[in-house]
């Protein structure tokens, strides 16, 4: 099985003790590769295009877009990043003493993931809706850091509040009380029991039974039905006689 590209680079940056900074062009290129590289995979979608088609789009090589992104993946992978990262410091900009804190925490998370007219900015419909196409490697890395933020904006319903934020036909006053009914009705759930400890059955140390004789009856009635078993010749007497010969 061969190695994907992006992981052999992921190796070489990690081994490697002094890599070289980017020159002002190629921090130029890069920045101009997240920002157009954005609109376009939210708009046609990763699984609709190449890496040199999209290289083609911003007119320049494709050996120029490698040199920042060795495929696709690690380019939607970038973006995801940084575009937690961005969303992590918004909601972050909340006091910890704020009252209604969690609340404000999801009106900060609203307010940074939809546009004007309600739906998905760019980066965020890239997270609901792409994200699951990355390779496992890219996507656990991912799915942590989204869970994460869901873990700051309901402790303990995480997957649910992300659902719910992520839905756009629902506003913030729905959304609340969808997450206080889901509260309350996993209070109102009776705690169950813990399970009773398991008992071990006593370890038995018996003598083993020596092995039944085959001349023996298996049923031990069988002695009082039958009587006593006749007496077996002593074949070892039998031979110890001395014997007769007759005289002619």
């Amino acid at each position: 099985m061969r190695t994907p590209n992006r992981i052999l680079r992921a190796d070489a940056e990690q081994l490697e003790r002094d890599p070289p900074d980017l020159s002002p062009r190629e921090a130029e290129q890069f920045s101009r590769i997240l920002t157009v590289a954005e609109p376009i995979l939210a708009r046609r979608g990763i699984h609709t295009m190449t890496l040199p088609g999209l290289a083609e789009a911003l007119r320049m090589s494709p050996r120029t877009m490698r040199r920042h992104f060795s495929d696709l993946d690690a380019l939607l992978a970038t973006l995801l990043r940084r575009h937690l990262r961005k969303l992590a410091y918004a909601i972050g900009k909340i006091p910890h003493d704020a009252p209604d804190r969690p609340q404000k925490m999801r009106a900060a998370y609203l307010a940074y993931t939809r546009s004007d007219v309600g739906f998905h900015t760019d980066a965020h419909l890239l997270l609901v809706r792409d994200r699951t196409l990355l390779p496992e490697d890219l996507f656990t890395n991912i799915e942590a850091a989204r869970r994460d933020l869901g873990d700051l904006l309901a402790r303990g319903h995480a997957e649910a509040a992300l659902n719910l934020l992520d839905t756009p036909s629902l506003d913030a006053p729905c959304i609340e009380a969808a997450l206080a009914g889901i509260a309350a009705t996993i209070a109102e759930r009776p705690k169950s029991a813990p399970p009773a400890p398991k008992q071990t059955a006593p370890i038995r140390r018996d003598r083993p039974r020596p092995a039944t004789p085959p001349w023996a009856p298996r049923d031990p009635l069988a002695l009082l039905r039958f009587g006593p078993l006749p007496m077996l010749p002593n074949f070892l007497h039998a031979t110890a006689q001395p014997q007769i010969r007759s005289s002619a």
